[in-house]
């Protein structure tokens, strides 16, 4: 593979280990510590299927001095008195409409609320539901602030104040209660989720405010699914409304279906494959920005993606729900809902996102289901199939589209130098850079 020249929208630097000099005021690693929270996906809890929500959170550093994290079961996850009827009842419920969606905010809200100390850096990630729970929880301490130790008495009431903030006289409430309730410029440094979808249900609900946005959180990533295509999982994207968000964020497409990026299917976790991809460029993303993994080496071959299928997403009941005028938002206009039945389309690509490296790795007869809006000149046969080649390097229209992450030959000089110089990286994270730099040598 050739090296091309790259561009970066980082305002905080296009490699850190060290807390970068953004909005939400992050000290030096130092003088403050990370604070993790991870929510899974819908019916995922721990000890059961392994989501790519779960294998993060293992993947972390022990607690420490220096970090901290919390792992919360995703809506609909059973509990030990779930096969009481008034339990089972309820988590039908909760798989329909989320109906408790709320209070997976409210309890990583309060767990929060009695770590948080000034110049701690916040982390959250999440998958599918949980994925838009951490973006809800981001804006709500954006909105509300972050409550002191010892104040969980108002937890529910500074999220009732943050969920009712849709019109001015709210916002104003919630401003008043930021100013004399809260810890002075607690704000959210990384949130990074798998393939965020509001509600998977019978039910569409609105959107929490400021959920879709990201311009409140210094590091925003986002891994969405190319092969996804029932009308109930239409993504939640920052990107493709009438604005670019001014913040660090990426939005990256990923060979698969929802499961399939989510990390659902069960494939292993030491190959390269469609789930462990959109997996590795998480965990390398929130290491560059300041957070600790435990050592780990893998011995990936880049082979393994020309064997990747990704599953297929519509079988049996969704079926018919692709026939019905379900309510979605239009891929023209976010803004706008659609009541015209969905017929299994493929999601929409937009202006700003970028699709990553692994897909032109793929076998050649790969074709994903998304499409590109606002961006004719752009063939998937340019790039699928042509990685071990490079010659997807040659197309001019794809260089500013693709996320080269692991095939980025011009980062190895940085990696490296970040080694030799930086004295706050981990051991851990040592080694997956070292990973990173062998698996360059080989392509």
């Amino acid at each position: 593979m050739k090296r091309i020249p790259r561009k970066s929208n980082s305002k905080c630097g296009r490699y850190v280990l060290i807390a970068p000099l953004c909005r939400c005021s992050c000290a030096p690693v130092e003088k403050g510590r990370n604070l993790v929270v991870c929510i899974d996906g819908t019916s995922y809890q721990l000890g059961e299927r392994s989501s790519n929500v779960f294998r993060f959170f293992r993947h972390l550093s022990p607690d420490s001095a220096d970090q901290l994290k919390c792992y919360k079961n995703g809506i609909g996850a059973s509990d030990h008195l779930s096969h009481v009827p008034h339990k089972i009842i309820g988590k039908a419920i909760d798989l329909a409409i989320a109906r408790n969606i709320h209070k997976g905010i409210i309890e990583a809200y309060s767990w929060l609320s009695e770590r948080y100390r000034p110049g701690d850096r916040i982390f959250l990630l999440g998958y599918s539901r949980g994925a838009y729970q951490v973006r809800a929880l981001a804006a709500m301490i954006e909105t509300v602030g972050l409550l002191p130790a010892g104040s969980k008495e108002h937890v529910r009431r500074a999220y009732d104040l943050y969920a009712e903030c849709y019109d001015s006289h709210a916002a104003t409430k919630a401003a008043f209660f930021k100013a004399e309730m809260s810890t002075p410029r607690a704000s959210v440094h990384f949130v990074g989720v798998w393939d965020t979808v509001c509600s998977v249900g019978l039910v569409s609900r609105a959107r929490l405010p400021l959920s879709k946005d990201c311009d409140h959180i210094c590091i925003f990533r986002h891994a969405l699914a190319l092969d996804e295509n029932r009308v109930k999982f239409e993504p939640e994207c920052t990107f493709g409304g009438d604005r670019l968000p001014s913040r660090d964020a990426k939005e990256v497409w990923f060979a698969g279906s929802h499961s399939d990026i989510g990390g659902g299917e069960g494939l292993s976790e030491d190959t390269l494959n469609i789930e462990t991809v959109p997996l590795q460029w998480m965990e390398h993303e929130a290491l560059m920005a300041g957070l600790h993994f435990k050592p780990h080496k893998s011995m990936w071959d880049v082979s393994e993606l020309l064997k990747a299928t990704p599953h297929k997403a519509i079988h049996g009941a969704w079926r018919l729900l692709e026939a019905l005028p379900v309510k979605r938002r239009k891929h023209c206009n976010p803004e706008e809902d659609s009541r015209v039945p969905h017929q299994g389309k493929g999601r929409a690509i937009y202006p700003g996102q970028k699709i990553h490296a692994s897909v032109t790795f793929m076998a050649k007869s790969y074709e994903p289901k998304a499409v590109f809006k606002h961006a004719p000149t752009l063939a998937w046969t340019h790039v699928v199939g042509h990685g071990a080649s490079g010659h997807f390097l040659r197309h001019a229209d794809w260089t500013d589209r693709l996320e080269l992450d692991l095939f980025d030959l011009n980062a190895a000089p940085e990696w490296t130098d970040t080694l030799r110089r930086n004295n706050n990286i981990s051991s851990g994270g040592a080694l997956r850079l070292l990973t990173r730099l062998d698996f360059m040598s080989s392509l």
